[in-house]
């Protein structure tokens, strides 16, 4: 079933597109020009079966470009996509397990915990090069998800940790009045320990992107069809 979808989603993207040049007249600047990227990169191309992902090192900072194309209702989606709570029960599905099945990823992602008062996620990893061991990170939840036009999410490194001085990445949910899809973009930048930067090549950075990115895709459709929300 979500091998099917995946195939449906250029189609619909393409019978689509005068409603997300009307839907992206409507939006700030920033967002329009975030769609004229996605359009420029090929979001919304009949060829186009994978999501996207792109890693950069500049200055000391690791930042990393992404989106999909998710089949169904935003508006259906939404209530998951809030259920930070729940998070831990379908994030982490095979997250761990390299698709290329070669090796393992720079870190393990062990655990996740919802701390509500404090609007936290609490995430356990396991770093498998330099600093090898157990740590882990408080990211804060800034919720946008009631934004009627354009829902979204922001996370936020609490504090400086050992592994990294300060991370941050926020999602937007795009998608034109009634479209069948709609389109999850992320933008997130990280300052890294310099060992971290400077000794891993930035292959290693992307390769685990993709390989990631790609397994939480299937998470997220595995989810939406157990909750009758495609």
């Amino acid at each position: 079933m979500v091998c099917a979808l995946l195939l449906s989603l250029p189609l619909l993207a393409h019978a689509l597109a005068p409603a997300w040049e009307k839907y992206s007249a409507s939006l700030q600047e920033e967002d329009k020009r975030i769609l004229a990227r996605l359009d420029s990169l090929g979001a919304f191309d009949a060829a186009r079966k994978e999501p996207y992902a792109r890693v950069d090192k500049k200055d000391g900072l690791l930042a990393l470009e992404s989106f999909a194309l998710i089949p169904g209702d935003r508006g259906k989606a939404l209530p998951m996509a809030r259920d930070f709570g729940a998070y831990k029960d379908w994030v982490l599905e095979r997250i761990n397990e390299r698709r290329d099945k070669k090796g393992r990823y720079l870190l393990d992602i062990e655990s996740m915990e919802h701390l509500k008062d404090p609007g936290l996620l609490k995430v356990w990893v396991r770093l498998n090069v330099l600093f090898k061991g157990r740590y882990f990170v408080r990211l804060r939840i800034d919720d946008l998800f009631s934004d009627p036009d354009l829902p979204g999410l922001v996370l936020s490194l609490n504090k400086p940790t050992k592994l990294a001085s300060m991370g941050r990445g926020s999602f937007k949910l795009y998608a034109p009045p009634e479209s069948r899809f709609f389109v999850v973009y992320f933008y997130g930048e990280a300052r890294p320990h310099w060992a971290i930067y400077h000794l891993l090549p930035l292959s290693v950075f992307q390769s685990e992107a993709v390989g990631r990115i790609q397994t939480i895709l299937d998470n997220i459709l595995v989810r939406l069809e157990r909750l009758g929300a495609l």
